[in-house]
């Protein structure tokens, strides 16, 4: 069809059973309903966008602007597939039986509806704008249709659209069938089968379908190998090694040669300037008379020659002879690989770096810019004196390398040797570097052949270079005791050891997304658990004052926690990370808040009667709109009696986005709209009770509704009365169920908030005292005693004392006592007159400093189920509720402790 006029009206036009026509004489393309889908001028723009890539059948580009506008197919889910109506049976149908075409036919339909439905799904951002509509279509169509090649056809096309000649009149209904009416679901199966709401963000924001990933550029071996120091510093086996050559680097240095020739006036001249000195000045210059000369000269104007660049050297090699002979065994083979990493550490000029070892004769290539080539290295033991016998083909590597650095890493002895000294004058090596170490610790470098004069020497400290072995020696210290002179050191570790029960009044508490959960405490701390069996961690303590308005986890696993202070006239705002850190702190002057929600960068704040956004970074205010408390929650609103709105902020401006309720939910008869926490998108609840989920799925049926009393923060459970009886009815959304409550109903009773672990433990303590036999007595408020003492040799508990008497010169009150901060707990102290402490903790525990400072403190968690306990030198037994499952001392070593402080020596 070469006429442009009837082509543009064979493709455009509307087929019978179509839900659009066209309208306002082919101005407007509207729907079934009598909506706006979109304008002839929109049409245009889109159409010359996909020229390049062709034009896909105007059907299959009617569905995706009917999205971006909320319409969808009718027959969601239905028997029969909205676009085999009047079309003909997709490709390769005629080798299916029926029954595997139908199947085929549903599951095509299912993707081509749930692609339309992600478009109608988007935020108004990415589907209402001319240019998102154009990258909707473009992703789309792009790549799922390959007809192109019509540019100057598609040009006249256009023109006659831009013309106005056709009206709804040709084309609505015009008696030939449109082209491409067969192709119009197969091109919509293959565009929409890719689409996600990322990709479309994406390509919005930078054009791209996948982002580019880095390049893999090669590393300097200087780079790697300070990476695999960090790596080696983490690893107890190896961290001695690791800070052996972060001490040698402090003091090695290979004399560097010159970079640059030095500039002398010889050459030729390769360029002209406008700097220089006079003496360059070009003859013309010198031509002008003086004061035109100077003139020139101020101004910047005077051309000068300029003479070629001095020569720069080329690339070196660093390149290092590691000895392995008898006299490197043991430390020395330590003290020499830990040279050779110095070396390649401070190699930042050379270009390359060549490691061999002296094996006989021969070279063997050695991988020191891996953990595993170290260990590798570190495991090979040469049986020779000396490594002379290599330095013939340590001299010949060297020739073929004009700009190598070469260093021969060996023993002090090895260098005095005779023997050695002759094999080292027959390789007649022009420039050769020493590296010499010995069992003591000591590094010298040396420069052959002036053996003479040091560059650099250095005596190193070999203590601490290998880890005590486990579970016996005298380990290091773990803390620093001039830290907190006057404190427990179970205090300054970090992280705290001990797992605690939470004991107290809890003001609100959520479930993790991972597990566990989190809470704020009357006590102003916030604790977090992964596990109902085990004890939870004070993530922050000290935290302002007043109720607890909400508490969530946000995507990176941070929690945030919003108080009202001072009735409803301050909010204050706070996001810790897991680990405690404080990521964000605000405080705001707000009257009259109702509830907030924090997300990501900024928090929503609903008021009386508006909302506002606030950045979490900045603490500035974003924007406000005004908005109605009638059946509202979280960030759904009611906006008319039968519409709904979402509170959104694009990056730009604060606004109510209308929900689009799929499944077809009527908009009457709807009394909540609401957000579940475990799903994205509104939940519905409706008079009829009819609970539907976000996809428009009915879930529960809870009979007919009188009213929502309350919805809980997260979405998980409802309080709703029944219409028939005007009874309670409490609703479980996590597990599909509701029941009838009676009487005064607590949010315990509907809401089920997550439990938070506890334990029994000791805390109304009065006093303490050391009996004679060495054991650890403890006094109640009310008089009682109990010991503490070692059960069937397995485990230490608290023993009744009924009927025992004590000395009254071996007891000790607790007295009350002085903390720094806020730490969110109290404690008490009682003394011995030789120095010895004990601390009573208001959180169940005991800590022990016997007169000794060298001893290790103890710290006693006081359960009635058991004790755990925790020393400074890094035992701990006990309870794995307490110690989440990292207690693997036996307990009679921490037993001895515990004792040692009852029997001072």
């Amino acid at each position: 069809m070469d006429d442009p006029r009837a082509w543009a009206i064979a493709y455009l036009a509307a087929r019978p059973a179509a839900p659009w026509r066209w309208a306002d004489q082919g101005d407007v393309l509207a729907w079934r309903d009598g909506t706006t889908v979109a304008f002839r001028g929109e049409v245009i723009s889109i159409l010359e966008s996909l020229v390049p890539h062709g034009w896909p059948p105007f059907g299959a580009l009617v569905w995706v602007l009917a999205a971006c506008r909320g319409k969808l197919p009718a027959q969601v889910g239905g028997s029969v597939p909205f676009y085999a109506l009047g079309e003909s049976d997709p490709p390769d149908s005629p080798q299916l039986n029926f029954g595997d075409l139908g199947a085929r036919l549903r599951h095509m339909h299912s993707v081509v509806e749930t692609g339309l439905e992600t478009i109608a799904g988007l935020p108004a951002e990415l589907r209402s704008s001319p240019k998102a509509k154009a990258v909707l279509v473009e992703m789309v169509f792009g790549r799922a249709w390959k007809e192109g090649g019509q540019i100057d056809f598609f040009g006249a096309v256009l023109e006659v659209l831009r013309s106005g000649f056709l009206t709804d009149a040709m084309l609505n209904d015009p008696g030939a069938p449109p082209p491409g009416e067969s192709s119009e679901w197969s091109v919509l199966h293959a565009g929409l089968a890719r689409l996600t709401p990322e990709s479309i963000a994406l390509r919005l924001r930078t054009g791209l379908d996948v982002l580019p990933l880095a390049a893999a550029l090669p590393l300097p071996p200087a780079v790697r190998v300070r990476a695999l120091l960090e790596d080696l510093r983490a690893d107890a086996a190896h961290a001695g090694l690791a800070r052996l050559v972060r001490d040698i680097m402090a003091a090695i240095q290979l004399p560097r040669r010159l970079s640059e020739l030095d500039e002398m006036p010889v050459g030729g001249f390769s360029d002209i300037t406008n700097r220089g000195n006079p003496d360059r000045l070009l003859l013309s210059e010198l031509a002008h008379d003086d004061l035109t000369l100077a003139v020139r000269i101020a101004l910047n104007e005077a051309l000068y020659l300029r003479r070629e660049p001095p020569a720069r050297q080329p690339p070196s090699t660093l390149t290092l002879l590691l000895d392995s002979g008898v006299r490197l065994w043991g430390v020395p083979r330590v003290l020499a690989a830990a040279a050779a990493l110095a070396l390649v550490a401070k190699s930042a000029a050379h270009e390359r770096c060549a490691v061999f070892r002296a094996r006989g004769a021969e070279l063997s290539t050695v991988d020191l810019l891996s953990k595993e080539g170290l260990v590798a290295h570190l495991g090979a033991l040469e049986p020779h004196a000396h490594p002379g016998a290599a330095l013939a083909a340590f001299r010949a590597l060297l020739a073929d390398d004009a700009r190598a650095d070469a260093v021969l890493i060996t023993h002090r002895e090895v260098f005095a040797d005779p023997d050695f000294q002759r094999a080292l004058a027959l390789a007649e090596f022009e420039t050769l570097y020493f590296a010499l170490v010995d069992r003591e610790g000591g590094f010298t470098l040396l420069r052959h052949p002036c053996g003479n004069t040091a560059p650099a020497e250095a005596q190193l400290d070999l203590h601490g270079l290998f880890p005590d072995a486990p579970g016996g020696g005298k380990r290091p210290p773990l803390l620093d005791r001039a830290a907190h002179p006057d404190l427990p050191l179970i205090l300054s570790t970090e992280p705290f050891p001990f797992l605690l029960p939470v004991r107290g009044k809890v003001q609100k508490a959520i479930h993790r997304r991972g597990g566990g959960g989190a809470c704020v405490m009357q006590d102003r701390r916030l604790l977090c658990w992964h596990k109902p069996d085990a004890g939870a961690r004070t993530v922050a303590s000290a935290l302002p004052r007043g109720r607890t308005l909400w508490l969530g986890e946000l995507d990176d696993e941070s929690l945030a926690v919003v108080k009202i202070v001072s009735g409803r006239e301050r909010l204050a705002c706070r996001i810790f990370r897991p680990n405690g850190e404080l990521r964000h702190s605000h405080d705001w002057q707000i009257p009259g808040v109702q509830r907030v929600e924090v997300r990501e960068a900024v928090i929503f704040i609903v008021c009386l009667a508006e909302a506002q956004v606030w950045d979490l970074e900045t603490g500035a205010l974003l924007g406000k709109v005004p908005v109605s408390r009638v059946s509202s929650h979280g960030r759904y609103f009611r906006m008319s009696p039968e519409g709904w709105g979402l509170l959104t902020w694009n990056g730009q401006a604060l606004g109510l986005e209308p929900v689009v309720f799929l499944g077809g939910i009527p908009a009457e008869g709807i009394l909540r709209v609401f957000n579940h926490a475990d799903h994205e998108g509104p939940w519905v609840l409706r008079k009829n009770g009819d609970v539907h989920a976000e996809d428009g799925r009915r879930v529960l049926q809870l009979g007919t509704l009188k009213s929502v009393a309350r919805v809980s923060e997260d979405g998980r459970h409802l309080l709703v009365v029944s219409e028939a009886d005007s009874s309670s009815l409490a609703v479980d959304l996590r597990k599909m169920t509701h029941r009838a409550v009676r009487g005064a109903i607590s949010d315990d009773d509907w809401a089920a908030p997550p439990q938070p672990p506890t334990r029994s433990v000791r805390v109304h303590l009065a006093r303490i005292a050391v009996a004679d036999t060495g054991e650890i007595c403890l006094g109640s408020q009310k008089g009682a005693w109990t010991r503490i003492t070692l059960f069937a040799h397995s485990c230490l508990v608290l023993k009744s004392m009924c009927g025992t008497v004590l000395a009254p010169e071996a007891v000790r009150d607790f007295a009350p006592m002085a903390l720094p901060g806020q730490p969110g707990f109290s404690l008490r102290l009682a003394q011995w007159p030789d120095g010895r402490r004990a601390w009573l903790d208001d959180r169940g525990m005991l800590h022990l400093r016997c007169a000794d400072r060298k001893a290790p403190e103890v710290t006693i968690m006081l359960s009635d189920d058991g004790l755990t306990v925790w020393s400074s030198d890094r035992l701990m037994g006990g309870s794995a509720f307490f110690t989440g499952g990292q207690a693997d001392t036996q307990i009679g070593e921490l037993w001895n402790q515990i004792r040692a402080f009852g029997l001072p020596s």
